[in-house]
């Protein structure tokens, strides 16, 4: 099972007919599934991204997005520096402002041109084209990929998965006639990945596990530049960048590891059986006794024994499988990440388990009996998957929509229930918004941020001691949050406190915040 073309005798593949009907195939079932997500609105971090940062909004920005985090121009800290995906988001609002149309627009594209690569990278491969084209519908139609196309935040994994495959496609074009073009290409497309996303830099281990599966003799100087070009942007990460590493992790690799086991089974489910999609998993640990812990790793150790027996019989398989490990195990929060899974984590690991299906399609394919019923399955299967997309943009199209059913599967996270509070402000439903800023801080006592947007709230209603009580539960909670005392002095001013709101007043200014214009009765204390 998994007979593969040599690549190093396989003819590179040009623009033919049957390449251009793939194209347009992908073209139009990726709209077709996707165009219902066009009109949907900002949620989660598409706030901070692009709705409320002044940094895409002006070119004069366009070096600090270079230099700072993602999430900068919207006065929050995110961690993350990526710089081209906010230059993406850029060129966007420069065309089109905040239409949420384009946004989506180029998400939808970018994962067209993410399956029409996957085809091109597996045909260079496997030189099968019935293979590349089976394995490319799949990933295009597949559900688990909403949250890296329909959320518009998520574009940062479908442009580093475009430039990963175009690097591997110039580095196989590269093997087979030694091209400097391509070889200029491969690290072009590769240092463009890096600043798309982080986990590009896995690319240069992926060129090693393809030179050991296939047995190809590799040359070092080719290989050197990859390494060089990684420990490079690891020495900017931890010297010029250093803000934007990871804060130091507040957890164990023995905590995080049963989690890990847990992910990898859920992942594996996901792409096979994917019901129950949503977003925030959240930062859970497990225990190593957890039945879901104990499937994860006996999945793993079939995984890995599946890879060994079949290490001289298929390269399909071991190749495939080996992508798929490599892709996923930077995001199983064995090295400290934000969640213990997450469904777009499986955007790139997942093309490794597609070829696989793929190849048993095409398997099924040969034999002469199997022809009818095997293209009957996978049609039924695509159009599956494809209803299954078609279905799940609706999980995206508005944020309270959004928020009610992250919340069933995810309970106890505040910041939902934060959010959600914050869009019913929003749409001027404060009572909506009293209620859920409650439940926030009924998960998280401390959420200082929900204690502020409740006062807010209360403000609205007209319950100004109800806001006060807020305010005052929001300094208790952050003694140097400037906002807090602002808003304190401000709601005290409202109810004629003038004394308290002026020690307020102070206070909040002490800690840096500027009134404006100033506030009451400062113009008497001015020399």
């Amino acid at each position: 099972m998994g007979q593969t073309v040599r690549p190093e005798k396989m003819k590179i593949p040009c623009l033919r007919f049957r390449h251009l009907l793939t194209l347009a195939c992908l073209v139009i079932i990726g709209f077709s599934i996707y165009g219902n997500s066009l009109h949907n609105y900002f949620v989660w971090d598409d706030y901070f991204l692009v709705r409320n940062n002044d940094h895409i909004k002006d070119p004069s920005f366009l070096g600090n997005i270079f230099t700072e985090d993602v999430g900068t121009g919207s006065g929050k800290k995110i961690g993350f520096w990526r710089p081209l995906q906010m230059c993406s988001y850029m060129l966007n609002y420069a065309f089109s402002g905040l239409r949420v149309e384009s946004y989506h627009f180029v998400n939808i594209a970018l994962h067209i041109l993410v399956a029409y690569a996957f085809y091109w990278c597996t045909l260079l491969l496997f030189g099968n084209t019935l293979l590349s084209f089976a394995a490319s519908l799949l990933f295009l139609t597949h559900p688990v990929h909403t949250e890296a196309v329909t959320y518009i935040a998520g574009r940062s994994d479908s442009m580093a998965a475009l430039f990963i495959l175009l690097s591997c496609i110039a580095y196989l074009q590269f093997t087979r006639r030694v091209s400097f073009l391509n070889y200029v290409l491969m690290c072009f497309s590769f240092i463009l990945g890096l600043l798309s996303r982080e986990i590009t830099i896995v690319f240069p281990l992926l060129l090693l596990w393809y030179h050991y599966v296939y047995k190809i003799k590799y040359r070092v100087k080719a290989l050197l530049l990859p390494f060089l070009i990684s420990a490079g942007y690891i020495a900017l990460r931890y010297t010029a960048l250093k803000s934007f590493l990871p804060e130091a992790a507040t957890s164990t690799l023995r905590q995080r590891l049963p989690g890990a086991f847990v992910a990898f089974a859920d992942y594996l489910r996901l792409l096979c059986v994917p019901s129950d999609l949503h977003m925030e998993y959240g930062n859970r640990f497990f225990s190593l006794l957890d039945p879901r812990a104990l499937i994860g790793m006996c999945l793993f150790g079939a995984v890995l024994g599946v890879m060994y027996h079949k290490r001289n019989s298929s390269r399909l398989i071991v190749f495939s499988l080996g992508w798929f490990l490599l892709w996923l195990l930077p995001s199983l929060n064995l090295f400290p990440v934000n969640a213990y899974m997450a469904e777009h984590w499986l955007y790139l690991p997942s093309m490794g388990i597609f070829i696989i299906i793929a190849d048993i399609f095409c398997r099924a394919y040969a034999a002469v009996r199997m022809k009818a019923v095997t293209v009957i399955f996978l049609l039924v299967l695509t159009m599956l998957y494809s209803f299954l997309t078609i279905q799940q943009n609706q999980y995206w199209r508005h944020p309270i929509v959004f928020y009610k059913r992250t919340i069933r599967y995810n309970p106890q996270s505040a910041r939902l229930y934060g959010n959600l509070g914050s869009t019913y402000r929003e749409l001027g439903k404060f009572e909506d918004a009293v209620s859920a800023y409650e439940k926030a801080l009924e998960v998280d006592p401390s959420f200082t941020g929900a204690y502020i947007n409740l006062g807010i709230a209360y403000e609205h209603v007209g319950n100004y001691g109800a806001a006060i009580k807020a305010y005052e539960s929001a300094a208790a909670s952050n003694p140097d949050n400037a906002l807090a005392y602002a808003r304190l002095a401000n709601a005290c001013y409202a109810v004629g406190d003038s004394d308290i709101a002026n020690s307020y007043y102070e206070k909040a200014t002490a800690l840096g915040y500027l009134f404006n214009p100033p506030f009451p009765g400062s113009e008497k204390k001015t020399p």
